[in-house]
């Protein structure tokens, strides 16, 4: 009998995966729109200037609080950054929710996002205490506060494709999020399906133990904010971190991940246990918010337990929804499959 043990390291190879930011022939047509206006206040990080962030996003559109709502509602936006930590314009909330909730992507800056809301009189731009009320709209409960980078490990997420060089932080905020927003049936405990997945990009550890994280990618695979995908510098920075060519690479690599928005893939073994002889069948789910205009192909190797060389290799191409089967094993024992 054949026990098959799943390793899942996913890794599609799209030729859709990189979008270009910089490209419109003209500002307007920009599918990024960038919150900013002048005198504007930042709440829990450094903002970047208005020239800083016009290098690391060019050809974006420029929306200030006025602005905002008819720039999200012209059916050619698909990423919004807020480039404010924690503030944003209370003015424009319902509009940004209204974008969020049609599958809009997001990208924020530092800070705890949409926990400070910011009104303006005659004497300028104030910042509201910090409350709960939006973010909870959007899922997400609250935030604990965790350490900041110094005297701890730099990690990235090798499940990921995103592997950022190190940078620093002065504390970051970790948000306590729903992952299911419809119950299945009427009972206690966990009982809806799975609408959303949080995944860290980046983790400050010591000790073998992760003790931040400041950087996250939120993507929404049904029901409220259906293919939406939300990344979040959720840290405080410092003011120097615009500044670094390295960093001002990463948040364009973040705007342009973000763009793309969500991503669900899953590839699980039909049977749990194969005799000897018996083919070993997955059924696997992938499902993307921007779809690819040809299949995209997926590279599987099975092997032995320890014997990764000698890996039985197999490449399909994946329709939405499907079984994937894979020749029987040579040999009883473990199983290792990757995809």
């Amino acid at each position: 009998m054949i026990l098959s043990r799943l390793v899942l390291s996913v890794i599609l190879a799209l030729g859709l995966l990189s979008v270009t930011l910089k490209t419109t022939s003209a500002q307007e047509h920009s599918p990024v729109v960038v919150f900013y206006e002048s005198g504007f206040v930042p709440a829990d990080t450094a903002a970047p200037s208005q020239s800083q962030l016009e290098k690391i996003m060019p050809g974006a559109r420029w929306a200030s609080a006025d602005q905002l709502g008819a720039q999200l509602s012209d059916g050619g936006s698909r990423l919004l950054i807020l480039p404010y930590g924690s503030a944003f314009p209370e003015i424009a909330w319902a509009r940004i929710f209204s974008f969020l909730q049609s599958g809009g992507n997001l990208l924020v800056l530092g800070g705890r996002p949409f926990t400070r809301p910011a009104y303006r009189d005659a004497s300028g731009w104030h910042l509201r205490d910090y409350e709960v009320r939006f973010a909870r709209a959007l899922m997400i409960d609250q935030y604990q506060s965790t350490p900041g980078s110094e005297g701890l490990e730099f990690q990235t997420n090798k499940e990921t494709s995103l592997q950022p060089q190190a940078f620093a932080w002065k504390q970051a905020f970790s948000p306590v999020i729903r992952l299911s927003a419809v119950d299945l049936y009427n009972r206690g405990g966990a009982a809806g399906a799975i609408d959303a997945r949080l995944d860290t990009l980046a983790w400050g550890a010591k000790n073998g133990r992760r003790l931040s994280a400041p950087l996250l990618q939120i993507d929404h695979y049904r029901n409220i904010f259906d293919g939406g995908r939300w990344i979040f510098l959720a840290a405080e920075m410092g003011s120097d971190f615009y500044g670094n060519a390295q960093n001002s690479a990463l948040i364009g690599y973040l705007a342009q991940r973000a763009s793309l928005g969500s991503e669900e893939f899953t590839a699980r073994p039909v049977m749990p246990l194969y005799l000897p002889g018996e083919p070993v069948e997955m059924d696997v789910v992938w499902h993307a918010a921007k779809p690819a205009v040809a299949a995209p192909s997926v590279r599987v190797s099975m092997y032995a337990e320890g014997e990764e060389s000698s890996a039985t290799v197999s490449t399909f191409r994946l329709d939405a929804t499907q079984n994937l089967t894979l020749p029987a094993p040579k040999s009883k024992g473990f199983h290792v499959i990757k995809t």
